[in-house]
């Protein structure tokens, strides 16, 4: 995943996506995957990417999906966090990022957490 790439395609990416900028928008031909958009831009063999860092209702069936809680962190920040199913016996592994917005940290933690496998 480059860093050069939107937040969202990232994201996209992250999640199984093969997204391709149409020199409009970023698009999938897979059309297989929850990282499908909107019905706004779409053809039979394209659909817009959905744009995680700003669409709650994109974000929310991850946040639900992988379980992942956030909260304020303090000075207008948000924490998304993630922990497996070992961590309350104290052998399991944690994950946090603290950004702007809840969504911001949440797609941001996502991509973390498909660097470290555990997506």
């Amino acid at each position: 995943m480059s860093e050069d790439k939107p937040l969202h395609v990232r994201v996209a990416e992250a999640l199984g996506c093969s997204p391709r900028f149409d020199g409009v928008v970023w698009c999938c031909t897979c059309r297989a995957g929850e990282h499908v958009g909107s019905e706004q831009y779409n053809t039979l063999s394209t659909s817009e990417l959905n744009y995680y860092d700003t669409d709650w209702s994109a974000t929310g069936p991850l946040i639900e999906k992988y379980q992942i809680g956030f909260y304020p962190a303090g000075l207008g920040t948000w924490a998304a966090e993630w922990r497996d199913g070992r961590y309350e016996n104290g052998i399991g592994d944690s994950y946090s990022k603290a950004e702007d917005t809840p969504l911001l940290a949440v797609c941001n933690l996502i991509l973390a957490l498909k660097e470290a496998g555990k997506l």
